[in-house]
């Protein structure tokens, strides 16, 4: 069939009108207003929120301390590697040809450990003083002859915080007041004849070496940590004393195997040999990077793990008690073609001076202008039905979302972040609450038909 001229010409027109139409009322600068169909929202709802940062972590010891003695000296070696030792437990004796020799020796080490820590105490007690980073006491013994000499040396340097200064000084002087008690229990046993070594630490025997005549024995610690490694850029977004969890995979269900800590050192020098770096390489994710070495200090033990055990720490990053949720694509940026904000200033018309009236009216129900808005925003739906746009404040991303401390009220609708004309209205196909028994009895079956429907 063909279309005769007459026919064609209307046609033509008539979709050309329909076009122009179209676009007037629904393109983006279109003046005509319009609602919006809202096929996506979520309903806020308030909770606290966390940022974690998880990695794989090695119970190790807390300290690691070492002992060594004169192999020519030792009558008798009393503990093998492996083995649990208590603090003041003997490690091994001494000849008793040679026990008068190591009782001078010890007297001397007992009086330079009693010079550094009334120097430490002096300057705990002087007002003023602004402190110390690393303030160590060091033993330099040296023999001539028969003759055994010993220099104390105290070394102190400026801090920024007398009271980082002052609680670095009352740690050294709890370390030096443990060595000092350590070297009297040998004075009294050598005073009895029975010179021994024993052990500074309650621990366990890691290793027991013999090299260039003396005999050396490791001990690490029972006082236990997990020490995990991170990357550069994590290492960035760490500090002492966040919060984390360890957990285990413990065989008896009956045992908790989640506990608290916290971050307690972040090294900054590279790891390199360590135990519990060792153990760590043996995962394929960590191998061939730059780690960095973090120990996290537990709140309580999880004794049936033994050293060198895997576990899963979190360390909490970020954290809000109070706030809200929402996918980060759903973040919209401010407006276009607002309003600049309005001058506060008095307007001067001649010599009358007319002041810009306050009137007590709700926000809803004015023209915002640029100044509202932020560079971070969200669209919502106002009690009305009609769309609004929130500033909002991210506090920290996690995932593919987003978390915000503002002020919102729970139940609130937040839509995506699709353009929409401020206050245009709205219309969805299902209800943002389920609807309950008691409402459904109060609507007319025309209510379900525009429900059916819209």
């Amino acid at each position: 069939m063909t279309l005769k001229k007459s026919v064609w010409i209307p046609t033509v027109l008539c979709a050309a009108v329909a076009g122009t139409s179209s676009y007037i009322a629904f393109g983006e600068d279109s003046p005509v207003e319009r609602s919006y169909f809202i096929n996506e929202y979520a309903v806020a709802t308030a909770d606290a929120h966390e940022e974690i940062l998880q990695k794989d972590a090695v119970l190790a010891s807390a300290s690691v301390q070492t002992v060594t003695a004169n192999a020519i000296d030792v009558d008798e070696l009393l503990v093998a590697r492996g083995q649990v030792v208590a603090a003041g437990e003997e490690l091994l004796t001494f000849r008793t040809e040679a026990a008068e020799r190591e009782y001078e020796r010890l007297q001397i080490q007992a009086d330079a450990y009693a010079d550094e820590l009334d120097a430490l105490e002096t300057i705990a007690s002087s007002l003023g003083y602004s402190g110390s980073n690393d303030p160590t006491g060091t033993l330099n013994l040296s023999e001539i002859g028969e003759q055994l000499t010993v220099d104390m040396e105290l070394e102190v340097s400026i801090l920024e915080s007398p009271l980082q200064a002052a609680a670095i000084i009352d740690q050294r002087i709890i370390e030096v007041q443990r060595e000092l008690d350590i070297i009297d229990s040998y004075l009294a046993m050598a005073d009895e004849g029975e010179a021994a070594l024993i052990s500074p630490i309650d621990g366990t025997i890691t290793a027991i070496e013999t090299e260039s005549g003396f005999i050396t024995i490791e001990i690490y610690s029972a006082e236990q940590e997990y020490v995990t490694f991170v990357s550069d850029s994590e290492w960035q977004r760490l500090s002492e004393g966040q919060a984390a969890t360890i957990s285990a995979q413990l065989e008896d269900d009956s045992i908790e195997d989640e506990i608290t800590g916290t971050v307690s050192v972040k090294h900054k020098v590279p790891a390199t040999n360590s135990p519990a770096y060792a153990q760590i390489q043996q995962l394929d994710v960590y191998k061939d990077r730059p780690l960095y070495e973090v120990a996290i200090q537990a709140d309580e033990t999880l004794d049936p793990l033994p050293f060198g055990s895997i576990a899963q720490a979190k360390i909490v990053l970020n954290e809000e008690l109070f706030a809200y949720k929402l996918p980060t694509a759903w973040i919209a940026p401010p407006p276009k073609n607002l309003p600049a904000p309005a001058d506060d200033e008095a307007v001067v018309e001649g010599e009358e001076v007319i002041e810009d009236e306050t009137v007590d009216i709700m926000l809803d129900d004015i023209q915002l202008d640029s100044s509202f808005y932020g560079e971070d925003n969200v669209y919502t739906l106002g009690y009305d039905g009609r769309v609004r746009l929130n500033p909002i404040d991210v506090s920290f991303t996690t995932g593919n979302a987003s978390v915000t401390p503002t002020d919102l009220i729970d139940g609130t609708i937040l839509l995506n972040a699709t353009a929409r004309d401020i206050y245009a209205e709205t219309f969805l196909t299902m209800p943002t609450k389920k609807l309950e028994w008691s409402n459904l009895k109060q609507l007319s079956w025309e209510d379900y038909v525009k429900y059916l429907v819209f």
